[in-house]
């Protein structure tokens, strides 16, 4: 009898403590510790984007106060690294291929820059390279304070590219003390991250300025309504770079000129670079 009196009471306890177990196994995972491996895996991007070569396709508008078109300028470089420095090689203007003797022109300024980067002493090569790579993690320390400087809701799922990713709305944490001056801007942003479930990298990116905040040691104002929008994907299997980016914005630089536009950049012909070899940026078609 009591036997069977200590089963009845044993058998509930141990029910609820299965029932919770399995609730927890079950539990929607936390929106912040997933924006926080996602900015940690990030860092794989960061140290592999210096092998890749790509395009950056800039289109860029500035409106007037009836807001017209009053400025328009359309511009395509292939972007790359020679030893430690950032290069940029003209390929298109205003959506058409340069002409020839252009062409020929920036591909003689390559190798100009090239020979001088491979002739110049070692000290002064890995001099620069090691102020490339200071000023990579100066940027690199504004996303790193992503984590703790909002916080997250997760409100779903989207499949993406046939990818399966959290849906995450940021809103700026009360009480945040940025780190450095760079990050102060989260406090006036709000967003949304769409973040790949398989590897927890960034899919999409939409933020929003909430209220009017200065930037670049207080020499821009960047006001309400500003957005950014950005759209990355997996290249090569081994990489996450972005293929998109919008952004509005509405600002007023060095206190004095008002700016009112929008730009779009298209990023493609991703591929592995060497400097001892020449490429050839690969826009036909597009």
């Amino acid at each position: 009898m009591q036997l069977r009196r200590a089963a009845r009471v044993y058998s509930p306890v141990r029910f609820c403590l299965v029932l919770l177990l399995t609730s927890a196994a079950f539990a929607a995972p936390d929106a912040r510790d997933i924006v926080r491996q996602s900015v940690a895996r990030d860092r794989t991007n960061w140290k592999l984007a210096r092998n890749y070569t790509y395009v950056e396709r800039v289109h860029f508008r500035e409106f007037d106060d009836d807001g017209k078109v009053k400025r328009e300028r359309r511009r395509a470089h292939e972007v790359m690294n020679l030893y430690g420095q950032v290069y940029r090689k003209l390929v298109e203007r205003d959506g058409h291929p340069l002409p020839a003797a252009e062409a020929q022109l920036e591909d003689v300024k390559l190798d100009r820059a090239m020979a001088e980067r491979r002739a110049e002493p070692l000290e002064k090569r890995q001099e620069r390279e090691q102020e490339f790579v200071r000023n990579r993690e100066k940027m690199r320390a504004i996303v790193e304070e992503i984590p703790d400087a909002f916080d997250f809701r997760l409100v779903g799922s989207e499949i993406i590219n046939g990818r399966d990713n959290w849906v995450i709305d940021a809103t700026p944490h009360p009480g945040y003390h940025a780190k450095n001056w760079r990050s102060g801007m989260f406090a006036k942003l709000r967003g949304r991250l769409w973040i790949d479930k398989q590897e927890y990298q960034w899919t999409r990116c939409k933020a929003e300025a909430f209220d009017t905040f200065s930037f670049f040691l207080f020499l821009a104002r960047v006001h309400k309504g500003s957005r950014l929008e950005v759209e990355q994907r997996k290249i090569n299997d081994e990489i996450w770079m972005p293929v998109n980016a919008y952004a509005w914005f509405s600002a007023r630089l060095a206190l004095i000129k008002k700016l009112v536009g929008d730009e779009r950049i298209e990023y493609f012909n991703y591929r592995r670079f060497s400097v001892e070899s020449h490429v050839m940026a690969e826009t036909a078609g597009r």
